[in-house]
């Protein structure tokens, strides 16, 4: 198993527990950083880089719309959470990133 499946195998697990009954320390944050990843909560692609990345610039300002409400939603739930700065930092490493500083 590649680097890339462990972590995605570890996100899904993150999610299921902390979605039951048996949630783990961590997983909070685990699914947190998932989230802001997806949600693009951290950076929004330049159309330069959206052409770069499509060929085109076709669809950019509905991609920056959509990732808009994205963004919002992960600031409702993460308002939730109760994460002090260290952990936001962190969380924001991850999601940019990949990796955070230890």
């Amino acid at each position: 198993m590649t680097t890339s499946e462990q972590q995605a195998a570890e996100v899904r697990l993150a999610y299921a527990r902390l979605f039951s009954d048996a949630p783990r320390r961590g997983d909070g944050l685990i699914v947190l950083t998932d989230l802001a990843r997806r949600a693009g909560f951290y950076g929004v692609p330049s159309v330069a880089a959206w052409k770069a990345e499509t060929g085109t610039t076709e669809g950019y300002e509905i991609n920056c719309h959509e990732l808009n409400g994205k963004r919002a939603l992960f600031a409702v739930v993460s308002s939730f959470a109760s994460l002090n700065e260290s952990e936001m930092l962190r969380l924001e490493r991850i999601a940019r990133f990949g990796f955070a500083e230890e």
